[in-house]
């Protein structure tokens, strides 16, 4: 039981990303292995669009950008129209 503990900690940027670190790793992995199962390249891969709240998470950018091997990622769509664009295309 708590006993009317607060819970509420501040944790430093290095110290968030250190405890991430095994998810950001099989994130970037589940990346790599998506590109090898769709048969593209890279290169034949002209942007990245990210969508929803933990793509403002600076190692989520920085993760993205470097294993698609691209220098920006696009934040255009918003969470909600994207079931019915990838429905459109």
């Amino acid at each position: 039981m708590l006993n009317e503990e607060d819970l509420v900690r501040t944790i430093k940027k290095d110290e968030f990303e250190a405890i991430i670190a095994p998810h950001v790793q099989r994130f970037a992995e589940l990346i790599e292995e998506t590109i090898k199962a769709s048969g593209l390249t890279h290169e034949q891969i002209h942007f990245v669009e990210l969508f929803g709240d933990a793509t403002r998470t600076p190692i989520i950018l920085e993760t993205t950008c470097a294993t698609f091997k691209k220098e920006q990622t696009e934040r255009t769509l918003s969470s909600l129209e994207a079931v019915a664009r990838g429905a459109a295309l």
